[in-house]
């Protein structure tokens, strides 16, 4: 004997009429369920607004596509902080742009920033009394978590003054962190102390956008590159890449 099916058709024009759905559905849940059954219901469509009180599975142990048109919001919480929303036990495809507000849950981690965007690089001095024009300002970053990786490239114009102190690049796309790391750079035109065996950028100081230039010697410390180290003219390419933790 075939399993009984039940055809449940709900209109709503007025507020009574949505005050009768309501009590009809409980009535017809109740009417199937001891408490100890469950309830199972191969299709429902809702050409509106849909609320469910408590849990709700959809789809079953051999992957039943759930498709919802429009979109999906999960809220709620409970006193341990912990957020209520989409729980899924299969892969999902995601068609189009997706927005998790509070981030996305990775087992013990959450995935809480994904960012790509542009920023701008400059030369400075730690005296911030340069005065530089530029052909290019080119700068791209992707963030993932804390993880920022980027890549710059400048190509100066004109050299009213170099400037007095140390050289820095500025502009970073976010304050460095506490892990400071090195990062890559190359030159085209600058005018290095001749000494220099290796360059690379390194940041000023946690919690700034600013990283400086160092170079060493050989069998000697590093250095750090000053305008008289390190002089840069009109046509001159500075460019570098790398990551830090912000």
């Amino acid at each position: 004997m075939a399993n009984p099916s039940v055809t449940y058709t709900f209109t709503n024009g007025t507020t009574a009429d949505g005050t009768q759905v309501s009590q009809n559905f409980t009535d017809l849940i109740n009417g199937l369920t001891d408490g100890t059954k469950s309830l199972n219901i191969d299709a429902i469509t809702a050409a509106g607004t849909a609320t469910f009180n408590g849990a709700v599975n959809l789809g079953n142990a051999t992957g039943d596509a759930i498709t919802v048109n429009g979109a999906f919001a999960g809220t709620g919480g409970d006193a341990s902080g912990t957020q209520r929303g989409l729980v899924t036990t299969a892969a999902q495809s995601f068609a189009g742009v997706k927005t998790f507000t509070n981030g996305i849950s990775l087992g013990n981690e959450t995935l809480g920033v994904y960012d790509e965007g542009t920023w701008t690089p400059a030369y400075q001095t730690s005296n911030a009394d340069q005065n530089v024009t530029y052909t290019t300002q080119t700068g791209y970053y992707t963030r993932i978590g804390r993880v920022v990786f980027f890549s710059w490239q400048i190509t100066l114009n004109a050299v009213s003054s170099v400037g007095t102190g140390n050289v820095q690049i500025g502009g970073l796309p976010f304050d460095l962190g506490t892990n400071l790391n090195r990062y890559n750079i190359q030159t085209y035109g600058v005018d290095v102390d001749a000494s220099a065996i290796s360059m690379f950028a390194y940041p000023t100081a946690a919690g700034t956008k600013t990283m400086q230039i160092l170079y060493s010697y050989d069998n000697n410390v590093w250095a750090i590159a000053s305008v008289s180290s390190f002089v840069v003219a009109a046509g001159d390419i500075l460019a570098g890449s790398g990551w830090y933790f912000a």
